[in-house]
């Protein structure tokens, strides 16, 4: 790792935030400190798949973005990311690269080129209740992919819809390398009270993917639903259904959250633990989680939750079960 490199970065970052009308119309520091201690007792549900206890940094991260105006209409805009998934038990793996692209807005939408989330990733919205952490839905359901040298398209939204375009330049697998997203309503569910996504994978990441999402608020809960088909550009066994439902009911100061996932496609990184993709022959697994969340002040919060694992996968030849258990409480900061 190059640590001058790191330290520059960095260094740049905190100034940025000091001096913001030296470099940019608008701008703004902000990040993230998300430890865990997760106990797992097969490596199945764990970030760092170890079994035992351990601690996990959830997406640990610091970035600037911002924008400087061109004309009435007109504006650069910018992010930069430096995230920390490893550093606080393996030094070799400090800091790698997030979100970080440059790109130009207007009044009808924006484009930008870099390295960043793909529009099919957006399409989850706000349905993953334990996103980021060792139950992230990506354990069933592949797609939720950052990609590097990729051009972004969204418009502003329109009537309610807001549409996204994917393209990656250049990727290691073949096909189209193009992905589609359509938005109705407020994901957050704020401003609207449905929400309703699809999205579409043509290649991206070795994917061909259709995800289909809607979250609503029912009697004083959060209802999320995610159906999606996949099919892996390589590995002509690994194709199915996978599905998400997640349900959060919030009290004065937290939320008791539920989630449950389930995948036939073998696609999911819980999959390719058991058995490499090109030696899966048939698979069908799932993941439970209840949990609580508790905001100790709009900055600061702590979560615990339990999750249990149960996949039935065939690779080479031979019928094999495998589950896992895990407890996990952490503490997060924003800023």
């Amino acid at each position: 790792m190059n640590i001058k490199l790191v330290i520059t970065s960095l260094t740049l970052l905190v100034a940025a935030g000091v001096s913001t009308s030296v470099f940019a119309d608008s701008q703004k520091v902000y990040g993230r400190v998300w430890l865990a201690l997760n106990n797992s007792d097969n490596g199945l549900i764990s970030n760092r798949k170890d079994s035992g206890t351990g601690i996990e940094s959830y997406s640990s991260y610091i970035g600037v973005k911002g924008d400087t105006v061109i004309d009435d209409d007109f504006k650069v805009i910018y992010k930069v990311e430096i995230t920390n998934t490893g550093g606080f038990y393996e030094s070799s793996n400090l800091f790698s690269a997030k979100n970080n692209y440059l790109g130009v807005e207007n009044k009808y939408g924006s484009l930008t080129i870099g390295r960043n989330d793909s529009v099919f990733k957006s399409t989850e919205g706000k349905v993953d209740l334990f996103n980021i952490t060792s139950s992230d839905m990506s354990k069933m359901l592949p797609g939720n992919d950052r990609l590097y040298e990729v051009a972004t398209l969204y418009t502003k939204s329109i009537n309610g819809f807001k549409f996204g375009v994917t393209y990656q330049l250049d990727s290691k697998y073949d096909g189209n390398d193009v992905g589609y997203a359509v938005h109705y309503g407020d994901s957050k569910l704020r401003s609207s009270d449905h929400y309703v996504a699809i999205g579409y994978a043509d290649g991206l990441n070795g994917l061909k993917a259709q995800r289909v999402t809607y979250s609503t608020k029912a009697l004083n809960c959060r209802l999320g639903l995610i159906y999606q088909h996949s099919k892996s550009t390589q590995y002509d066994s690994l194709k199915g259904n996978s599905y998400l439902i997640s349900l959060a009911y919030p009290l004065s100061k937290g939320e008791i959250l539920a989630q449950y996932g389930k995948d036939e496609s073998g696609l999911g990184t819980i999959a390719s633990q058991i058995a490499s993709k090109k030696a899966i022959q048939e698979y069908d697994g799932y993941l439970a989680t209840i949990g609580y969340t508790h905001f100790l002040n709009k900055s600061t919060a702590v979560n615990g939750y339990f999750s249990h694992t149960d996949n039935d996968t065939k690779y080479d030849g031979e019928d094999h079960s495998m589950s896992d258990n895990a407890v996990n409480l952490s503490l997060k900061y924003q800023f």
